[in-house]
C-alpha cells in the first residue's frame, strides 16, 4: 500500500535529490541538470537551514517531491518545487508548500512567491483556494530556434566584448548583477557566494559569461549555459541564457541587443540548435528585443503570492 509522508529533509536524503529533480526537469524541459554538488544542502542560505526549510515527500522510501524555500534578499521569499509527473495533480504540491509555511516564521521579507506553469491548474487552484495565495505576475520562457543565420552583433561605438576571468571578476560581477537588476520585479540583493558557486559548476563555460565594456567600464553582461545532458536525455539541444543585463545609464543604446546576439552566436558555435531565456511579462522593451531576433513565447509561468505574518 502506498504511503506518502511529507517531512523535513534529512542528511541521508541529499544523494537522492538529483535523481528526483532531474526526472522532473526532464519532463518539464528545464535547462539545468542538477548534481549532488549543485543541490548540496550545505550550500543553502545560512538563514534557511535545510533541516527546517526543505520539505520532501517520501513514498515507501522513494523521494517523489521536494520543496525548497529561497530568498531574494530584501524583497521576497520564494518556493522551488519539484514533484514527479505521475504524482502531480493529486494534492502533493499543496502539501509540500503548506509544510513550508506551517508554524512560526520570521523573515525581513514580507511575502512568499510560488511559480506555477499555466498548465498546472489544480496546483494553482489549491494555492488560491486553500492556502491564501493570489496571482501577482506572469513570466514567459522565450525560445529561439538557431537553424537560420543570425543577424550580426553590431557593437555600439567603443564597446568591446570580453569573457569572464576566473579569480579576477567575481566581486565585480556581483556588483554588476545588482546594478543591472535592481529595478526588476522579484530581484533581491545578490551574494558573492552565489556567483562563486556558479562559476565553479562543472558545466560553466567562461566564454558564455562575458561583459560589454567601454574602456575600463562594464556596461552590461550576459551569462549562458550549454546543456549537453538535456540533449542526451530528451533530444533537445537547447542552451539557456540565464542573465542578460545592462546598467541603467547604458540602456536603449544597443548594448543589450549586442550582448544577446553575441550570446546566440557563441551558443550556436558551441553546438546548440536552440536557446531559451526567462522574460518578465510586463517588460515590453525586453519582449521587443527578443522577438526582433526570433524568440517566441514557449511556456507561461504564473507567480502566486501570499503575505507572511
Amino acid at each position: 500500500m502506498t504511503q506518502t509522508v511529507v517531512r523535513t529533509l534529512r542528511l541521508s536524503d541529499a544523494p537522492l535529490l538529483p535523481e528526483l529533480v532531474n526526472a522532473c526537469n526532464q519532463v518539464d524541459g528545464w535547462a539545468f541538470r542538477e548534481t549532488i554538488e549543485s543541490l548540496d544542502p550545505a550550500s543553502a542560505d545560512a538563514g534557511l537551514p535545510p533541516e527546517r526549510y526543505w520539505q520532501v515527500a517520501e513514498d515507501n522510501g522513494r523521494l517523489v517531491g521536494l520543496a525548497v524555500l529561497g530568498r531574494a534578499k530584501g524583497t521576497r521569499m520564494y518556493c522551488m518545487l519539484w514533484v514527479l509527473p505521475e504524482r502531480r495533480g493529486m494534492g502533493l504540491e499543496r502539501q509540500l508548500v503548506a509544510g513550508l509555511i506551517s508554524g512560526e516564521r520570521s523573515f525581513p521579507e514580507s511575502c512568499l512567491d510560488v511559480a506555477v506553469r499555466a498548465s498546472q491548474r489544480s496546483y494553482a487552484d489549491a494555492l488560491v483556494n486553500e492556502l491564501g495565495f493570489s496571482l501577482v505576475r506572469t513570466w514567459y520562457v522565450m525560445r529561439i530556434e538557431l537553424g537560420a543565420d543570425l543577424p550580426p552583433a553590431v557593437l555600439p561605438p567603443g564597446v568591446k566584448m570580453r569573457s569572464f576571468v576566473p579569480g579576477q571578476d567575481e566581486v565585480m560581477l556581483t556588483s554588476v548583477v545588482d546594478d543591472c537588476f535592481w529595478d526588476h520585479w522579484g530581484e533581491g540583493e545578490h551574494r558573492l557566494e552565489d556567483i562563486e558557486g556558479g562559476v565553479h559548476l562543472p558545466q560553466f563555460d567562461r566564454e558564455l559569461l562575458f561583459f560589454a565594456q567601454r574602456g575600463g567600464q562594464v556596461l552590461g553582461y550576459c551569462w549562458s549555459w550549454l546543456e549537453p545532458e538535456r540533449a542526451r536525455l530528451i533530444g533537445d539541444n537547447c542552451a539557456y541564457i540565464g542573465d542578460l543585463g545592462v546598467r541603467l545609464a547604458f540602456r536603449r543604446q544597443g548594448v543589450g541587443r549586442a550582448l544577446l546576439l553575441t550570446a546566440l552566436a557563441r551558443i550556436k558555435s558551441g553546438g546548440a540548435v536552440a536557446a531559451e531565456l526567462d522574460m518578465d511579462g510586463p517588460n515590453e522593451n525586453a519582449r521587443r528585443l527578443y522577438e526582433s531576433v526570433g524568440f517566441f513565447e514557449h511556456i507561461e509561468v504564473n507567480w502566486y503570492r501570499r503575505q507572511l505574518s
